[in-house]
């Protein structure tokens, strides 16, 4: 994914888990740039995308993907979501 303004991000998440790990992601962003994302599902890019898949074998496995401008992060339920979302942090500070 290429460099963003924070100020044009919007996240998608449709499940519960989905918008808690969202939540989360908008609360750190809006720490580290004084702007909250907010949460438009039908929003074009850029955007991160949090989704939630049995694809997983393990609640603690994850996946960060770049699809058509957007970052998908997916996982099988909220812990392996938060660490997608400590990843993307960690790596983008």
């Amino acid at each position: 994914m290429t460099a963003i303004n924070a100020r044009q991000l919007t996240l998608a998440a449709e499940t519960p888990t989905e918008k808690q790990a969202a939540a989360v992601f908008a609360r750190e962003i809006a720490f580290r740039t004084g702007f909250e994302p907010p949460l438009c599902p039908s929003a074009a890019a850029p955007r991160v995308i949090f989704r939630e898949t049995k694809a997983f074998l393990s609640g603690d496995c994850f996946s960060l993907a770049s699809e058509n401008g957007c970052l998908v992060l997916s996982a099988n339920g909220i812990r392996g979501l938060l660490f997608a979302v400590g990843r993307f942090l960690r790596k983008t500070e």
